[in-house]
């Protein structure tokens, strides 16, 4: 038996602020296809990074497959702050079985 991720595709990744109230927050936006042959469990982590530091959020979702999913993050930030926005995807994984056929070689002795 071995381990393999299931396959997929970043299709898109955008990032940009927007106000909540009076607050200022900067969204991600990573879009992932399943092109595997199997539903499962992705997980996609955003770090956004300002001056004083980064923050990593992350969001699981269930993606059958041909399905395209959207895994959207926000994090509050100053007015004006500049930013910027990395992303990591973590596939699930599956088990798989190989066939292994081993031969046994006799030697006669004369």
């Amino acid at each position: 038996y071995y381990t393999e991720n299931y396959k997929y595709e970043v299709v898109g990744s955008v990032s940009g602020t927007f106000l909540k109230g009076f607050d200022v927050y900067a969204e991600g936006n990573v879009q992932v296809r399943n092109v595997d042959s199997e539903t499962g469990s992705f997980i996609v982590q955003q770090t956004f990074s300002t001056l004083d530091g980064a923050k990593t959020l992350s969001s699981t979702q269930y993606i059958m497959p041909g399905e395209t999913k959207t895994f959207t993050e926000e994090y509050d930030i100053d007015m004006g702050e500049d930013f910027d926005m990395d992303y990591k995807v973590t596939p699930p994984q599956k088990q798989l079985s190989r066939v292994v056929t081993k031969y046994r070689t006799e030697e006669v002795c004369e």
